[in-house]
């Protein structure tokens, strides 16, 4: 993992901040016609085809929300935080996150599914602010190289398993905190299928992607040309207070260092060459 353990660790804390406390609740398997790097790179980062892409999921308002037509992430983002493309370069790990303070206040997030729901998060978010007094909080999701993903819906994990030049198998896990109440567990869980999985409104945007630029790939003309990845090249730059380089958000930095480090597993003759890593 490298830095990225700084990133991926906070993911499998309890809601109150507590290491480790997650409970697994499912998992969804399926199939797509689409070459499993597609989506591992999409959620290596990808911010420039959000807003077209799940344009329409956002207006229908997937997630939990305050007021009607306004979901729980377009509400959040009023909130002044710092928000880069992180790369791990040697290793081809990377992802986009948020920087933030301990300071900043709860956003009413459930009070239309429940209030008890909203209580619930309201007081597991005063903990981990508690928690993390005076420290910078990190929040996103990242992509693991080769194939494994988190982000999107929240506490879910994503493995893209290659099943053929144009086929991947996809298993999404699903987590709730294990000492959250059962009304808030469901909660949870109903947004987190409502977003992702083989019939979440945002997966389903996402699949339409993948699966046609999978089939474009294969055509006569596309076959000629590379993909061209020069998005934010050059500006990638030391991130000083945590691991990895920044870059900004709309970027293909970490498209670069996963294929990077792709074409270096394609290249090495035994796997010495490979590990450790050489400064």
């Amino acid at each position: 993992l490298g830095d990225a353990a700084y990133y991926l660790n906070p993911l499998l804390d309890g809601d109150d901040g507590r290491e480790g406390g997650l409970d697994c609740v499912g998992v969804h398997k399926w199939r797509m016609p689409s070459n499993w790097k597609f989506p591992a790179t999409s959620f290596n980062g990808d911010a420039a085809h959000g807003s077209i892409t799940h344009r329409s999921t956002q207006v229908a308002a997937y997630g939990p929300q305050e007021d009607k037509g306004n979901t729980a992430d377009r509400h959040s983002d009023r909130l002044p935080r710092e928000r880069y493309e992180v790369t791990v370069a040697r290793l081809g790990h990377g992802g986009h996150f948020s920087l933030h303070s301990a300071d900043e206040p709860y956003v009413p997030t459930w009070p239309t599914v429940s209030p008890l729901v909203d209580d619930y998060y309201r007081e597991a978010y005063g903990e981990r602010m508690r928690r993390f007094a005076g420290q910078t909080i990190v929040e996103g999701g990242c992509g693991i190289f080769p194939n494994f993903s988190t982000g999107g819906a929240a506490r879910t994990f994503v493995v893209w398993h290659p099943d053929g030049v144009q086929s991947t198998e996809a298993w999404r896990f699903y987590f709730v905190d294990q000492q959250a109440p059962r009304e808030a567990r469901d909660a949870m869980r109903r947004f987190q299928m409502r977003y992702a999985g083989p019939v979440g409104m945002t997966e389903s945007d996402d699949m339409e992607n993948w699966n046609y630029a999978s089939a474009a790939s294969s055509g006569v003309i596309a076959r000629r040309y590379p993909y061209n990845y020069q998005m934010g090249l050059g500006h990638e730059k030391p991130a000083g207070r945590i691991p990895g380089q920044l870059s900004q958000v709309r970027s293909e930095s970490n498209q670069r260092a996963r294929f990077g480090r792709w074409l270096e597993f394609m290249e090495a003759p035994n796997w010495s060459e490979m590990y450790p890593l050489k400064d």
